[in-house]
């Protein structure tokens, strides 16, 4: 089984140990970056710190997938090297919350069921917190207190497109659609078909995209990217948190 150590906006020990990287958000040098969120309405409130903990566990992992090999592009070792132990310090605002025992094992159990990995965390006091502008951007606008239907993962494919016209067509609710960025090509699909929702179903459609990428010399080396499910509904989960949505939807 593949093993690495991911240091994440905590400083490493002296002597690194083999098979470990370094992971920063933020700083003057971050290698992990999340882009600002656009929102199209104004969301009148801060992102809650655990919130902000928690879109930060989930882009760490999310790198430190694409960071790990599940047995090269050859596919010789995929048999024996599929299953991969990955190994966490993060530095979080609240580690006393995220350290509970049934909280770890909560994280454990959901990230193999999604990826079939080990993981194990360790959370320390992050000691440099960034204010919540600097995460997310919000746009100005007005909500007009319309009751939110549950928020929608948009992936710019065809059963995400079906699930927000099925719910714009049978419910006067506003729609929220969350996106990840991943690619130049999925964004130019995804920004353009939240655009013909909007001028279809104007007023009723709040589109959240965000980007998270890897810089400062990292460079993507798994393609199955199977935590990729964790940030995007990391992200959709805390959107429907700050607007009261009850709950969120996978078409």
């Amino acid at each position: 089984m593949v093993e690495r150590m991911f240091y994440c906006g905590t400083d490493p020990p002296a002597r690194m140990p083999k098979n470990s990287n370094v992971l920063r958000n933020r700083g003057d040098d971050p290698n992990v970056k999340i882009q600002p969120l656009a929102i199209s309405a104004a969301l009148v409130q801060r992102v809650p710190e655990r919130l902000l903990d928690l879109l930060d566990i989930a882009s760490y992992v999310f790198a430190a997938d694409r960071l790990t090999t599940r047995g090269g592009s050859s596919g010789r070792g995929m048999g024996s090297d599929w299953c991969r132990h990955l190994r966490f310090r993060i530095a979080v605002r609240d580690p006393t919350h995220w350290s509970s025992p049934e909280l770890v094992l909560a994280l454990k159990d959901l990230l193999a069921f999604m990826s079939g990995d080990d993981f194990s965390f360790e959370f320390e006091k992050l000691e440099r917190a960034l204010e919540a502008p600097a995460y997310f951007n919000f746009g100005n606008g007005n909500v007009d207190g319309r009751r939110t239907a549950p928020v929608i993962l948009f992936s710019g494919g065809l059963d995400s497109l079906a699930g927000a016209l099925e719910e714009l067509s049978s419910t006067q609710d506003r729609v929220v659609l969350i996106t990840h960025l991943s690619s130049p090509i999925m964004t130019g699909r995804q920004n353009k078909l939240a655009a013909e929702l909007r001028q279809r179903f104007p007023d009723r459609i709040l589109y959240v995209p965000l980007q998270m990428t890897l810089s400062g010399g990292l460079n993507s080396l798994e393609a199955s990217q199977r935590t990729r499910t964790f940030l995007f509904s990391t992200i959709a989960g805390s959107v429907a948190s700050m607007l009261g949505a009850p709950g969120i939807r996978f078409y």
